[in-house]
């Protein structure tokens, strides 16, 4: 088994995501995790953490931050650790960990892995990057935070297109690597609205759970003492679909930033992901968030595709907004997703991204959607 992703785009893509409950059990544990620590998710679930990843020499001091946090305290601190293989060597990782309750209300930790070698890869590039300036919170370590960090400079004021040369391979090591680095950024820049750049999607398969994981992620490391707090629904079923995963975290990312600049101080939003019945070709994301109504005439312009940013518009509260929700109508627009806005009878409000999947490519035609 290999100790990391294979290139920097696989970095940037997915993480190793593992869930525990407060037991230290495992109900979640994505492809990634089975690749980076050997153990298939079969052998992981209901397992308690101390004994697949933890060195020995650690496990009483897992256990006390563990309990710690369950008798209120904070969650476990995050930071560069050497965790176990299923065969026994160790692998260097910057572990980050979430709080994120369920709907219920019970107590659940995140850990999200990165090996060190691509995060130490992908900061020094980004820190010689246009734009560079911009501030990037590095509270919680992840691939897709550090883009995201680094886009929320750029909203401001955006810089030339990026293309491939924007990279020299001596930045992040090699032609390919530079190359995936600038696709991603140059993706980033045409999400927030550069008239130079298009989106162009490259579907993948991809654990849709782990979409939520990594945007509530990005919120709580780029927005560390939020108002509001972050609930994710469900999480225990195998729900996954075809599609470009940076580009939909990145419009999921937007909507729950939307939903929490609406949401009223100490009320929820709520993130999930399902399959809807009689849509198997078709993921579902949901934000919901208990503010006021969104305005019929920024409902109507946002589902018919007409674009929000308004010129000469100041760069207030509500600018950034409209600016959060253009971003998503771009990338539903790009990627062939459903974007819709509702009010439920329950009083909030539901915004949806109907994602769909791509059927992959063989030398004897397309498969079925989802299928790896």
């Amino acid at each position: 088994m290999a100790d990391g992703p294979t290139s920097l785009f696989d970095a940037v893509e997915g993480v190793a995501i593992q869930g525990y409950d407060a037991e230290r059990r495992v109900f979640y544990w994505n492809d990634a995790s089975e690749a980076l620590y050997g153990f298939a998710r079969a052998e992981a679930l209901g397992r308690r953490l101390e004994d697949l990843i933890i060195p020995e020499a650690l496990q009483d001091a897992v256990i006390q931050e563990i309990d710690r946090w369950l008798a209120g305290g904070p969650p476990p601190g995050g930071g560069e650790i050497h965790l176990k293989h299923r065969d026994g060597h160790l692998i260097e990782v910057h572990s980050n960990h979430l709080s994120l309750p369920d709907e219920s209300g019970a107590p659940r930790l995140f850990c999200v892995d990165v090996p060190i070698g691509g995060q130490r890869v992908l900061e020094a590039a980004l820190s010689r990057a246009p734009g560079a300036g911009a501030g990037r919170s590095h509270d919680i370590r992840t691939p897709f935070n550090a883009i995201l960090g680094f886009s929320e400079g750029l909203a401001a004021r955006l810089p030339p297109s990026l293309d491939g040369d924007v990279f020299a391979g001596d930045v992040v090591g090699d032609e390919t690597s530079a190359r995936e680095l600038s696709r991603v950024l140059s993706q980033t820049v045409a999400a927030l609205g550069d008239t130079h750049g298009a989106l162009d999607p490259k579907p993948r398969t991809v654990e849709a759970q782990d979409v939520l994981v990594e945007v509530a992620s990005v919120m709580v490391a780029l927005h560390p003492h939020p108002d509001n707090e972050l609930v994710l629904a469900g999480l225990l079923g195998d729900v996954r679909g075809r599609f470009d995963p940076f580009l939909i975290k990145q419009a999921v990312a937007a909507l729950t930033r939307y939903a929490l600049a609406n949401s009223p101080k100490g009320s929820p939003v709520t993130l999930s992901v399902s399959k809807p019945q009689g849509f198997l070709d078709t993921v579902l994301f949901v934000v919901e968030d208990s503010g006021p109504p969104m305005a019929d005439d920024l409902r109507l312009r946002l589902l018919s595709g007409q674009p929000l940013r308004v010129e000469g518009e100041g760069r207030g509260r509500r600018s950034n907004n409209l600016d959060q929700l253009a971003v998503a109508q771009r990338i539903a627009l790009a990627t062939g997703s459903l974007l819709t806005v509702e009010r439920t009878e329950a009083g909030t409000n539901r915004a949806g991204l109907g994602v769909h999947n791509h059927p992959i490519q063989t030398e004897s035609g397309p498969s079925q959607p989802g299928e790896s």
